[in-house]
Formats: structure tokens, C-alpha cells, sequence
């Protein structure tokens, strides 16, 4: 006992010394907690209640748009650049060019004002002529080539009457007395008044001939047109014209059957989509099978089913056409379900009953037991015999 006594109070003095550090550890403990609460707190404000893992990546996502953002923006300022750049360039080549063109122009000008001083034309001259119609433009050329042609028919008389000139002065002065030449002279000067004469009424003869050549050139106009018109009456003709009118029967029933067929297909994408009508030559139907590669098929190969279908589009279709394009709100069908089949027949009341669906009033007459389950209202007309008949109303 002796020898534990020392060692007892060394460890009362560790065990103490422990339980001081302990206690100041814990005092530690206790002011980091608070620390670090008061920096959740802040932190808590400073994120708005957000949790740190959230609010780091919707920053991260943020930052990656903007960055986003900011290689959009590079890009697009490169390609703006470059849209610059090449506008730049055909700037200057347009440019270029307006100098170029403006050049030229200077210098078409310079051209035309010499030109015109040469001709001895003014600009308003010029723009006279250029603004001639080309029936005047060839009457001045006609005009300018008689004149030509008279110039130099009096050139020709000119150097003749020269040249008589010149052998009578050869010949010597004619030994003729006073009243013998002028007898001549009056001779010839009857010969000149006749000439005249003929001249003055050649002049109107001219003149008479051109205005019955202007008058048969406005004819020629009213003929031309008579004749446009016509071509096109003629053309009308033969398109649609026939003594009977059946050309152009043919050709509307032909327009309307199309009508009607387009419409039928309407109805018939919804009934069966399987098939799909075909105008034919001598106004005939055929059927294209999407289910066979859209293989033409004539109405016949149908089944009853699908004939009904087929027949009912056309039904749809034609009253629709009957009531200026509006879908009539009741159908009455009658009989023609007693040649279908059982899958038929099924196929058929459910194609009735999605136009009912449609809002449609159907009203089908029939024999067939088997739709009688399918109906919910039904009018039964009961005999008695002797002629008479009992209706009743029954709904399920």
C-alpha cells in the first residue's frame, strides 16, 4: 500500500489534470458548434435557404450557359466578320464598277453631243426623233428615200440637159426665125401645162391611193382581230362544242365525277383507309389497295363489305355535293346488309356508328337479325295481316 499511495496520486493529479482538459475541450466543442451555426446561419441567408450541393450546381449550370453564351456570341461575331469583310469587298467591287459605269457614261455623253453637232441636231431634236413611233420612223425613211431618189433623178436630168446644153452650143445657134420658135415655145409650153396636169391628177390618185391604203390597214386591223377571236372561238369548239352537246356533257360529268371522287376518298380514309377511289376513262371507277403496293383494282374484285364501304363514301360524298358542300345531319340507309358476312357486317354497323358518333341521325332499314343488338333505338313495323301493320318505338 505503501508503494500504490504515490502512484494513486499521480493518477488523481493525470485523472484531474484529464477531466480539467476534458471539460475545456468540451468548452471548445461547444464554441465551434456555435461558430459553425452561426456560419450555417449566415450562410443559410447568403444562399437564401438553398443547400450548398444545389446552389453549387445551378451556379455551375449558370456559368456553363453563360459560357455557352459566350461561344455563341464568338462565333457569331467571327461570321459577322466575315459577312463584313465579304460585303467590304463587294462594296468596293460595286463601287468600282458605279466609277467604271459613270466613266462611260461621261463619255457616251461626249460621243452624243459630237454626234449631234456633226448631224446638226439639237438634244431636243433627238429626243423628238427617239420618240417617233416606228409607223412614222419608216414613213421618214420612205420620205427620205424618195428624195434621194429624186436628187438624183435631177442630177441625172441636170447632166443631161448639160450635155444637150453643151452640143447645141457645138451644133451652133439654129437659123430659125422669131415666130417659128415661138410657135415651139408655145408648143412647148402646152406640152408643160398637159404635164401638169397629169402630174396634179397623179397627185390625187396618190392621195386617194393612200387613204384607201389607211382605211384597208385599219380593215386589215379589224380582220386580224376577227380572226384572234375566232382562232379562239374555234379552238372552243373543238374542246367542248358538238351539235348535241355531248362533248361538253362528257366533259362536265367527267369534272364532276372527279369531284365526287376526291370527296369519297374523304370518307373513305376515315371508313376503310385500305382503299382509296380512281377516276377511270368512260367515266368509270377503279380501286387503288395501298395493302398491294397501291395495285389498280376494278370495283368488282371487292368483297360486299367493302363495296358497302366504297358505297357509302360515294353516298356521303354525293350528298354533300347535292347540299352546297355541307355534311347532311341524317342518313337513311336501306337494306344492303343482308349479302355481308358476319366480320362485314361488323365492320360496317362500326362505320355507322362512328358517324352517328359524329353526331349524324342514322336511320337503317333491314331484315338482318344480327343488327338488331347493335341498335339501340329501333322502329319495328309488326304485320297484322289484311293489310295492316303495327309500329312501335323500342329503345335499349
Amino acid at each position: 500500500m505503501a508503494e500504490l499511495g504515490p502512484k494513486i496520486a499521480s493518477a488523481g493529479a493525470s485523472c484531474e489534470a484529464a477531466t480539467q482538459g476534458l471539460e475545456k475541450a468540451s468548452a471548445m466543442a461547444s464554441g465551434r458548434r456555435d461558430a459553425l451555426a452561426g456560419l450555417k446561419s449566415e450562410r443559410s441567408q447568403l444562399l437564401d435557404g438553398e443547400e450548398t450541393g444545389a446552389h453549387r450546381t445551378r451556379w455551375n449550370n449558370i456559368r456553363l450557359e453563360a459560357q455557352d453564351v459566350r461561344d455563341g456570341a464568338v462565333t457569331a461575331l467571327s461570321e459577322a466578320a466575315t459577312k463584313l469583310a465579304t460585303a467590304t469587298s463587294r462594296q468596293e467591287g460595286v463601287t468600282a464598277a458605279l466609277e467604271d459605269a459613270w466613266r462611260r457614261v461621261t463619255a457616251a455623253e461626249s460621243t452624243l453631243a459630237e454626234a449631234l453637232q456633226s448631224a446638226g441636231l439639237t438634244p431636243e431634236r433627238l429626243a423628238g426623233i427617239l420618240a417617233m413611233r416606228s409607223e412614222e420612223i419608216r414613213a421618214l425613211r420612205q420620205k427620205l428615200q424618195e428624195l434621194d431618189q429624186a436628187v438624183t433623178r435631177t442630177a441625172t436630168t441636170a447632166h443631161d440637159r448639160s450635155l444637150d446644153y453643151t452640143a447645141l452650143l457645138e451644133a451652133g445657134v439654129p437659123e430659125r426665125d422669131a415666130e417659128t420658135l415661138r410657135a415651139i415655145s408655145g408648143e412647148i409650153e402646152t406640152a408643160q401645162a398637159a404635164r401638169r396636169e397629169r402630174m396634179g391628177a397623179i397627185s390625187n390618185m396618190i392621195v386617194t391611193d393612200d387613204l384607201a391604203r389607211a382605211s384597208l390597214a385599219d380593215l386589215d386591223r379589224q380582220i386580224e382581230a376577227a380572226k384572234l377571236e375566232n382562232d379562239t372561238w374555234t379552238a372552243v369548239n373543238h374542246a367542248v362544242g358538238s351539235r348535241s352537246g355531248d362533248k361538253f356533257a362528257r366533259i362536265a360529268q367527267a369534272v364532276t365525277l372527279g369531284m365526287l371522287v376526291e370527296r369519297a376518298n374523304q370518307h373513305l380514309a376515315e371508313l376503310k383507309p385500305r382503299y382509296r377511289l380512281a377516276q377511270a376513262e368512260g367515266l368509270a371507277l377503279h380501286v387503288i389497295d395501298a395493302d398491294m403496293a397501291g395495285e389498280v383494282r376494278s370495283t368488282r374484285s371487292l368483297s360486299g363489305g367493302e363495296r358497302f364501304f366504297v358505297s357509302l363514301s360515294l353516298a356521303l360524298a354525293l350528298s354533300r355535293m347535292g347540299g352546297q358542300g355541307g355534311m347532311p345531319t341524317t342518313l337513311f340507309i336501306d337494306e344492303g346488309f343482308g349479302s355481308l358476312d358476319s366480320e362485314s357486317l361488323d365492320l360496317a354497323i362500326n362505320a355507322l356508328e362512328r358517324l352517328q358518333s359524329q353526331g349524324r341521325t342514322i336511320g337503317v332499314i333491314s331484315h338482318v337479325a344480327a343488327m338488331k343488338e347493335r341498335i339501340p333505338v329501333q322502329v319495328k313495323v309488326m304485320s297484322r295481316g289484311s293489310g295492316r301493320s303495327t309500329v312501335t318505338l323500342a329503345a335499349a
